[in-house]
């Protein structure tokens, strides 16, 4: 058998706390949970690029780094490190921007529809949007861990205790399971910011400021109180303050976009949001190096920059498939192209790998976003009809 992928050092995606060890139809639909307008009425087309960009931007970093573990480093990764990576001060294999990217458009959009839905139809929204899609793209991880084709920290195999607990984020808190989907443990962030969201959401209505002043004081909490801990559970938490923020700033950047609060008041919530941010980077939360703050800014002044300019960005199909297939590619790039990268290196040169690899993992995100997201959000709004009955 060919040598198989083995478990890399953690890189600022797949593993940013020290566990043990993102073809075309005829009609190409908007992404499901993407309701966000401008002023005139039409879509915010600039997420939507963002959205696409962040993809590929979390897709490059796997990618650069299997190959420098490999100490077969692309020659592409030494372009963007001349050009982006040194020039900017940022994450190595641009490592927290697509995530950064990812965050921010997060909470920018719960922000939004969160002034549209009930409680009901926003956590059942929420729920059928993130678990469905988890579930499957565990499973796949998990089948291929165990006929040997991608590896993953912790073990060469990894039993149905593992695979349960990955398919509901356990693993992020408890010792001695394997991560199968490394970039999972972002949607504990989400999650989190979700629940905070969700709770006050009658608050939010009338208040979203207040709400979000909330959010960063329990950000900040959590943060603080969670470094007097150890294991994987304290760290985990902790990493809900820590970069939880930056889904909040998203947040704030539709606070002032959307005119509920003075531009005044959204720059001192930013404030906030960032003081908490560098306080979890003082406290050594943000791993790998210490672009992250940077990181955040640039990908910050990005997403105000696509939000400003959504009217003059154009709408292009091959965005809005990438778009709209971003959640599958996210949580599917690494397994896909980690196994197809194993079996063709090192004997298939690194610019037909990928292509094979990008092609692949289009191709399963393709079938995840036809048997599973779409359903899914069918039936979200079907029992969104319910709930406001």
């Amino acid at each position: 058998m060919r040598e198989q992928l083995t478990s890399f050092p953690a890189d600022p995606v797949t593993q940013p706390i020290p566990l043990v060890t993102a073809h075309v139809p005829a009609r190409v639909e908007p992404p499901p949970p993407t309701p966000e307008r401008t002023r005139t009425g039409n879509r915010l087309n600039g997420l939507d690029l963002l959205r696409a960009l962040a993809s590929c931007l979390v897709f490059y970093t796997h990618v650069s780094t299997w190959y420098r573990f490999k100490q077969d480093p692309m020659p592409f990764s030494q372009v963007i490190d001349d050009l982006l990576v040194g020039p900017l001060h940022l994450n190595d294999e641009l490592g927290f921007l697509g995530v950064a990217l990812f965050f921010l458009i997060s909470g920018f959009v719960m922000a939004h529809v969160a002034t549209r839905e009930r409680t009901g139809e926003f956590a059942v929204k929420r729920v059928l949007r993130i678990f469905p899609t988890l579930i499957v793209a565990v499973l796949v991880a998990w089948i291929l861990v165990n006929v040997g084709l991608y590896a993953v920290p912790g073990g060469e195999s990894a039993g149905v205790g593992d695979l349960f607990a990955n398919m509901f984020l356990v693993t992020f808190f408890v010792e001695g399971l394997a991560p199968l989907v490394g970039v999972a443990w972002t949607l504990v962030q989400q999650l989190a910011v979700y629940a905070m969201i969700g709770s006050l959401l009658v608050v939010f209505r009338r208040a979203p400021w207040l709400v979000i002043a909330i959010q960063i004081t329990l950000c900040f909490v959590l943060v603080s109180v969670m470094a007097n801990f150890t294991g994987p559970g304290a760290v985990s938490t902790a990493n809900i303050g820590a970069y939880g923020t930056a889904i909040v700033l998203g947040e704030v950047i539709w606070l002032v976009w959307k005119g509920r609060a003075p531009m005044w008041a959204g720059l001192l919530l930013g404030l906030g949001c960032w003081v908490v941010f560098m306080w979890g980077d003082t406290l050594g939360y943000h791993l790998a190096d210490d672009s992250y703050p940077l990181t955040l800014l640039l990908a910050t002044l990005v997403v105000i920059l696509a939000v400003v300019a959504s009217d003059r960005v154009p709408r292009l199909r091959v965005v809005t498939y990438l778009s709209s297939r971003s959640y599958a590619v996210y949580l599917v790039h690494q397994t896909v192209a980690f196994t197809v990268l194993a079996l063709l290196w090192p004997d298939v040169p690194s610019s037909v790998a990928v292509a094979v690899a990008i092609a692949g993992t289009l191709l399963v995100a393709e079938l995840v976003h036809r048997s599973v997201e779409r359903p899914c959000a069918k039936l979200a709004n079907v029992l969104a009809r319910r709930f406001a009955r």
